[in-house]
């Protein structure tokens, strides 16, 4: 091999491994200001829709929905996604529904057994409805009102808060406040083993029997900046 006076470079096939490995940018990792989100949780996102299922929508002052979107838009598969809350200041909605000795059933917004806080619960409301079928259960509906119009999300039929033996139906905590199956919007706890009144003609209810949830509230972060510090930290930290 000949060499020319001056710089020369010459290509060989090596056995070391490139300093810096090919990465594939589908995946993507986001800590983000969101409407709603299970605290401390991260959850494996691969399409907007299970997106708004764990964070919501768009939120006012952040732009942790519209980097999941533009992500999405443009090709990426996977992103690992979890939110910024401060939990001590936020406060889920909730409402209890009473029988005719008192309090039965409190139900606040959650995911799957878990209080999932901020104001997103406060478009949340609950029909109570003695159910058809099973003498002694009863149906919980839950709906949710998003610009104006309401929809109802679930339906968990043949509740009963009773604690007997062979007591017809299924125990509320049970079924709704499971962690694989259960419900995706409110948790419930049961304050007797009576259950609660229908809520049609309660105090409350609008005229198709709903009674909203509420009490949520945001916490005093600022979306933007928020989202920046701990970007920041992290980086840092790695």
């Amino acid at each position: 091999m000949s060499f020319n006076v001056g710089l020369n470079v010459v290509e060989v096939d090596g056995r070391v491994a490139p300093s810096i490995q090919a990465a594939p940018t589908s995946v993507a990792a986001m800590i983000i200001r969101s409407a709603r989100g299970l605290p401390g949780e991260v959850f494996r996102v691969t399409n907007w829709s299970e997106f708004t299922e764990h964070f919501g929508g768009y939120l006012d002052g952040a732009f942790g929905a519209y980097a999941m979107r533009g992500f999405i838009d443009n090709g990426g598969a996977v992103a690992y996604v979890t939110r910024v809350v401060d939990e001590a200041a936020a406060d889920p909605a909730a409402n209890t529904f009473n029988n005719a000795g008192g309090p039965a059933l409190t139900v606040t917004a959650g995911y799957r057994g878990r209080p999932d806080p901020g104001a997103w619960g406060n478009s949340l409301s609950i029909r109570i409805a003695a159910n058809t079928e099973t003498a002694g259960t009863y149906d919980l509906f839950v709906a949710q009102t998003t610009a104006g119009r309401r929809t109802t999300v679930e339906t968990w039929e043949k509740l009963n808060n009773s604690t007997a033996a062979g007591a017809p139906g299924r125990r509320p905590e049970a079924a709704i406040n499971d962690e694989f199956t259960g419900s995706k919007f409110i948790l419930v706890n049961e304050e007797a083993a009576a259950n609660p009144s229908p809520t049609a003609g309660a105090a409350g209810a609008d005229a198709d029997g709903f009674v909203p949830l509420s009490g949520g509230s945001e916490d005093a972060l600022s979306g933007r900046s928020e989202e920046r510090r701990v970007g920041k930290e992290c980086r840092s930290r790695w």
